[in-house]
């Protein structure tokens, strides 16, 4: 090909994609809340597909706030969602710990006990792990099991919906391989914290809805937060896959633990102001710090702690699913916080920031 031919077919390339953005359509702003949170949210918001909704908690001691926004025909616009219920993947984690952490308060367990104590079956090679190891996410345990992916390709859209119990046990007493020594080093592991629940249902002969809805959503009052979305499918806002596509709930089946929860900020920020009370001493418990990651990162029993820029502690978790994309932090002292849930798919190329605009919002609460 001659060379003026190429740079006119360059020339054309460009100028399509100048008339393109030219004519796409600019995203409208109706919040209405003060200028920098609105700014901050309307400047987020504005690059994810129509349809995409937020829903924010400013948590304080003595109150909270409830915002929501819509995007909807390059428009975003201020609704009351603070009900809707939402998936909250890995949050459902810290929920996990807590029911650990009220064993261990109950005496049943011991944070060092070894987990095959609680299993119906010993582990791979005789592996020892324990709940701590587990629960701060050092166990040593890959992110996800060897065999689970040949899972889901019968489900690509909903990955971990047929890795059943009996799969889980297989993989535990069969295949189970730590990729470091226990208490060794900080590897995130979805497997781990799926095992962690798993022990702490066959510990107690409870199924994990059960235990959360005694222990945790009984306790404060989240009535409306459950792992069992098949009930609550009206009151869930639709989530939305990478592309703005609707795309279907996550099903975790055996690994429930790591990512079932559905619940709604008005839920959330009641477990979110418990944290402020000192006498919710299983709560207490989970914030301890166990691990150092690295400075000004540290890690409890499920919650990420950090630094801010006044040496407080703030604790962490955030969650992301197919459909879904979630973020909760919070100041224990200063007795603050904030928490954002979406339908924005944790495939989404900016779904991560999510995170940040928790952050920036924490820091203007």
């Amino acid at each position: 090909m001659k060379k003026s031919i190429k740079i006119g077919i360059l020339l054309v390339a460009i100028l399509s994609i100048c008339v393109i953005v030219k004519h796409q359509k600019k995203t409208v702003n109706k919040l209405k809340v003060q200028n920098k949170q609105n700014n901050l949210i309307f400047n987020q918001i504005k690059h994810y597909p129509n349809n995409t909704q937020l829903a924010i908690a400013f948590v304080t001691n003595d109150s909270t706030l409830f915002l929501g926004a819509l995007k909807q025909n390059d428009t975003v616009k201020q609704i009351q969602n603070s009900a809707s219920l939402f998936e909250i993947g890995s949050i459902t984690k810290v929920f996990t710990t807590t029911l650990l952490a009220d064993l261990v308060l109950d005496s049943i367990l011991t944070l060092d006990d070894d987990i095959s104590t609680a299993l119906n079956t010993s582990l791979h090679k005789n592996v020892k792990i324990s709940f701590k190891v587990l629960a701060n996410h050092t166990s040593g345990l890959p992110r996800k099991p060897s065999d689970w992916f040949w899972t889901t390709i019968k489900a690509p859209l909903n990955p971990n919906k047929y890795y059943h119990k009996n799969k889980l046990d297989k993989y535990v007493s069969e295949k189970l391989l730590l990729k470091t020594e226990p208490g060794s080093a900080y590897k995130y592991s979805n497997l781990g914290m799926g095992i962690l629940g798993y022990a702490l249902c066959q510990l107690t002969e409870k199924d994990y809805e059960a235990l959360l809805q005694e222990k945790i959503f009984s306790k404060y009052k989240m009535d409306n937060t459950t792992s069992h979305k098949e009930f609550i499918r009206d009151k869930m806002v639709q989530g939305l896959g990478p592309f703005g596509n609707p795309t279907p709930n996550w099903e975790l089946a055996s690994l429930e633990a790591t990512g079932n929860i559905a619940s709604s900020t008005i839920d959330l920020s009641k477990f979110m102001r418990a944290q402020f009370n000192s006498s919710n001493l299983e709560l207490a418990l989970t914030r301890k710090s166990t691990f150092a990651i690295r400075q000004n990162k540290e890690i409890g029993l499920g919650w990420h702690i950090l630094k801010d820029k006044s040496k407080n502690n703030w604790y962490f978790h955030n969650g992301g699913t197919g459909g879904y994309r979630s973020a909760f932090v919070f100041d224990p002292i200063l007795k603050k916080g904030v928490i954002i849930l979406s339908n924005i798919s944790i495939g989404h190329w900016k779904s991560d920031q999510i995170d940040e605009l928790c952050f920036k919002l924490m820091n203007e609460n």
